[in-house]
């Protein structure tokens, strides 16, 4: 079902729960759906729209936005009221995270976790890089985060928010490395509790390894077409694992999603299911939290901010992601 067509770049998408789900746009509109039918609310920001997040442990729905001007805006999707949630930031806000306590945050080469149920000091640590990617583990332990380039990080998440502005780097830095793909780091997610992640490169390779190790578990390649010769590489935009932890989907420049097992931990076997046509460059992908639906949002033309931008949400069964 496409949900949405729309004159501007999409930039994120998240659920507030089964049917309720937002999507932030750069042309600085804020767009809140419900898969039921009904029509979207329209809520226009001063700046464009980066991310968005929608806080999904408050009792009443609220949604975080990150904005091209350094700026978090809380916004109440019944009232319409806005909250300045922090200093505006000195870069733009590219990713947020909500988690039980503290809002994630990554704006140019910082990461920051702000404290939105308490007064606690935000705490803050620095990179050498640009972060591309942030995510946060299951159980809020552990934190990846991939920087400019090839390198990914893990960081012990209890630990910065335990002692001021993050304390010194190699305090709550569990691990750094240079990925092992040859290519520059597009997307990182946990696949398995605190242990197994993925990483995805700029160049139709992805790779699963995990914190106590220092080689990958596996590698191999997605998002290619090989109709054309010689075969083209196209970006892994974007990775999302299914809450039952069964799969994974990965989406990329080629117009299509993938579908990972994750016995593919166990058992290394690389070839994913049958891919998932779709309009255009699928740039994020979220799963809904019961599990059942997807929601996918897609780019046709990826040169520029003028362009339209679809907003799909499909039924897991429909499309027979699950094995």
């Amino acid at each position: 079902m496409e949900l949405a067509r729309t004159k501007g770049l999409i930039t994120d998408i998240s659920w507030g729960s089964d049917t309720a789900l937002v999507a932030s746009y750069y042309d600085s509109y804020l767009r809140i759906y419900n898969t039921e039918g009904t029509a979207p609310k329209e809520v226009y920001l001063d700046s464009p729209v980066l991310c968005c997040e929608y806080d999904r442990f408050c009792e009443s729905p609220f949604i975080f936005t990150g904005l091209k001007n350094g700026s978090i805006i809380g916004i109440d999707p019944d009232t319409d009221e806005r909250l300045q949630i922090s200093d505006p930031f000195p870069a733009p806000v590219t990713r947020l995270i909500c988690g039980n306590t503290h809002l994630w945050c990554a704006s140019g080469n910082r990461l920051t976790a702000i404290d939105i149920r308490g007064e606690n000091l935000p705490a803050t640590l620095e990179f050498e890089d640009d972060i591309i990617d942030i995510d946060l583990s299951n159980n809020e332990g552990r934190m990846l985060v991939a920087t400019k380039g090839r390198k990914v990080v893990v960081v012990d998440a209890l630990a910065m928010l335990s002692v001021p502005n993050g304390g010194p780097p190699g305090s709550v830095i569990i691990k750094a490395r240079e990925s092992l793909l040859a290519h520059p780091t597009a997307a990182v997610k946990w696949l398995r509790g605190d242990e197994f992640f993925t990483v995805a490169s700029i160049a139709c390779r992805m790779a699963i390894t995990t914190v106590s190790t220092k080689a990958n578990k596996v590698a191999f390649r997605v998002h290619q077409d090989k109709t054309t010769t010689p075969p083209t590489d196209h970006i892994v935009y974007t990775i999302a694992v299914h809450p039952g932890g069964r799969l994974f989907l990965s989406g990329g420049g080629d117009r299509t999603v993938q579908v990972h097992s994750l016995s593919v931990i166990d058992s290394s076997k690389t070839s994913p299911l049958t891919p998932v046509p779709f309009s255009g460059a699928v740039v994020r992908l979220k799963f809904n939290p019961s599990g059942t639906r997807v929601a996918a949002a897609c780019r046709p033309n990826m040169k520029g901010a003028l362009t339209d931008s679809s907003l799909t949400v499909l039924d897991v069964d429909e499309v027979q992601l699950l094995e």
